[in-house]
């Protein structure tokens, strides 16, 4: 999702290989003003009838901060909506594309990208590197890591012995992290059974998930 937002140009402003887009730099402007949240930069969108404008934020927590300030979310659409409006009335401006404003956090975009890109032979390496006959599975699904162990006994005695395994899934996460966003703080983790898997949701990952 967060590719479609524009994370890879924001990755390049962030790393300093390219500058923010002049487009939209007076919103940009605008809006730390506004809402006292420091922006990383401001991407146009254009879908069909629809402007999607993107305020980066660095943090998550900056990202929820900034829809507090907001107080309701439709509020501020509009009021940044007005903002971009009446600085392009000095330009051609077609009002028939109706503008939608999506606050998105940098951090959170690349913690994405490193999870998604775990792939099977990533879980495995988790598996094999934390070696433990308890362990049956490692499964890292966006900011969630749950350890499974065989059974609902195991569940409950190994929680302590548990501890031990989320340092070694963080640092195989965070090997090529450049930007320091894996931290303990960005994930919940979770010790579970297969044997509650396969009672409970017959089985099925996706509805374990859900």
């Amino acid at each position: 999702m967060a590719d479609d937002l524009g994370l890879e140009t924001v990755t390049a402003i962030v790393r300093g290989t390219e500058r923010p887009p002049r487009r939209l730099s007076k919103t940009a402007a605008w809006i730390e003003k506004r809402y006292g949240v420091p922006v990383i930069t401001v991407l146009e969108q254009r879908l069909r009838d629809l402007r999607r404008i993107v305020v980066w934020v660095r943090t998550v927590e900056q990202a929820e901060r900034f829809r507090e300030r907001g107080l309701m979310q439709e509020r501020m659409q509009n009021e940044i909506a007005e903002f971009i409006v009446e600085n392009e009335r000095r330009r051609i401006f077609s009002g028939r594309r109706k503008l939608f404003v999506l606050v998105t956090s940098f951090d959170a975009g690349v913690l994405d990208t490193v999870t998604s890109s775990l792939g099977v032979n990533g879980h495995r390496a988790i598996e094999a590197l934390i070696d433990d006959a308890a362990l049956a599975e490692v499964v890292v699904f966006f900011q969630s890591i749950i350890f499974f162990v065989h059974t609902d006994a195991q569940k409950q005695s190994l929680l302590e012995r548990s501890k031990g395994w989320q340092q070694i899934a963080l640092d195989y996460l965070a090997r090529d992290d450049e930007f320091g966003v894996v931290r303990a703080e960005a994930f919940s983790f979770t010790l579970d059974s297969k044997e509650t898997l396969e009672r409970d949701f017959a089985g099925n990952m996706y509805y374990y998930l859900k």
